[in-house]
């Protein structure tokens, strides 16, 4: 968590494995969720009306190879001389 996120004292502050962090020390959260952000703009996973589970299994597997398909056509998830990572499927996002 970065450090403009606590609990005050009177609320019993912080809890004792939360890891407070400078600002860019560990951006693997933040990679996680755009990620994620990716991914659900993408194949419209914000979308998913089903009420049944193998319908939402099938579109989370559906999303899961075409991503796979997407990283192996865009390059893969490297990182830049500077340390961050370029997100290769927002290109493919319509």
């Amino acid at each position: 968590v970065d450090t403009g996120f606590h609990k005050s004292a009177k609320n019993g502050g912080d809890l004792p494995n939360l890891k407070v962090c400078k600002k860019g020390e560990n951006n693997l959260r933040m990679l996680v969720e755009t990620l994620f952000s990716q991914v659900a703009g993408v194949f419209g996973m914000k979308k998913l009306t089903e009420r049944r589970w193998p319908p939402v299994e099938a579109h989370l597997g559906f999303a899961a190879a075409a991503y796979n398909l997407l990283i192996s056509w865009g390059g893969n998830l490297t990182t830049d001389k500077d340390g961050f990572v370029q997100l290769g499927i927002a290109q493919f996002s319509l």
